[in-house]
């Protein structure tokens, strides 16, 4: 009996070392996740350059310059796609898009919108527009149920090879086309010493528009100014426009016959100014 109890206390004090359970602790460094763009070859996505932008650039908004993205379609109120515009996604309105400029939110806070007439001619300071169509990643809260649109002003590698070549450049545009649409701009990138650099710009748009009462008078700028290190940028940016445009209004009956036929005649139009600025 002893020889059994024997036994049993042994294989009890072998379990109870075996239970035994020791905590340490480690240091780990920390992940930073840095990546504003998605790389993912599976989802669709699609980067516009700025050369593709302005291949025929002649003053339309941006959602026309973007109407050869698959999936994309555009709308305006002209019919020319200069005064107010609109985009959808695979069926889904710019209200469920997620639009970003520089990562930072470029929604209205009330409409969930971006008024693109606010902004003519912004394609002629972006870099790179990244579009990604249905649910996908974005930097601002939640991802984005139709699609993504990440617009960008400066890509480090352009920066950087300015820098290198110590090369300022300034540019005048000038386009004309079909119902007095014509758009002037006027830009300038200056490298100044210490790694400092400015740029500027300045467009006006004109246009009477396709349909009747549908002329407008556009003007935008866009303006930063930073220092460029080689780990640290620190870039102050501000872009705005003014707008005055026509409204189209359906068709009114004339109270004054003629021949004794009653036709139809178009009220005239009435303008609405609006003006709007964002800081970086």
């Amino acid at each position: 009996m002893s020889a059994f109890a024997l036994v049993a206390s042994a294989q009890m004090s072998a379990q109870e070392n075996a239970d035994t359970l020791s905590a340490s602790d480690f240091q780990i460094q920390e992940v930073e996740v840095t990546a504003k763009r998605v790389q993912q070859t599976t989802l669709s996505n699609t980067v516009v350059r700025n050369e593709e932008l302005n291949r025929e650039n002649t003053g339309q908004n941006l959602p026309y310059l973007l109407s050869t993205t698959p999936g994309l379609q555009v709308t305006s109120d002209d019919g020319l796609g200069v005064g107010y515009t609109y985009f959808r996604v695979r069926g889904t309105d710019h209200t469920r898009i997620n639009m970003t400029i520089n990562d930072v939110p470029l929604n209205d806070g009330e409409s969930q919108t971006v008024f693109w007439v606010n902004m003519t001619d912004m394609s002629s300071s972006l870099s790179s527009i990244d579009i990604q169509r249905g649910v996908g990643t974005s930097t601002n809260g939640s991802a984005s149920f139709g699609a993504s649109l990440n617009m960008r002003t400066d890509e480090p590698s352009v920066v950087s090879r300015h820098l290198s070549e110590d090369k300022s450049s300034f540019m005048l545009s000038f386009n004309g086309g079909m119902y007095n649409t014509f758009r002037e701009m006027a830009s300038a990138h200056v490298v100044l010493p210490g790694r400092w650099v400015a740029n500027a710009r300045f467009s006006k748009v004109n246009s009477d528009g396709f349909l009747y009462h549908s002329n407008s008078d556009l003007l935008s700028y866009y303006g930063d100014f930073g220092w460029y290190g080689t780990k640290t940028q620190v870039v102050g940016r501000i872009f705005g426009g003014n707008e005055k445009t026509a409204i189209t209004r359906p068709p009114t009956a004339s109270t004054a016959p003629i021949d004794g036929i009653t036709l139809p005649i178009r009220s005239t139009g009435t303008c609405t100014p609006s003006r709007t600025r964002n800081w970086q």
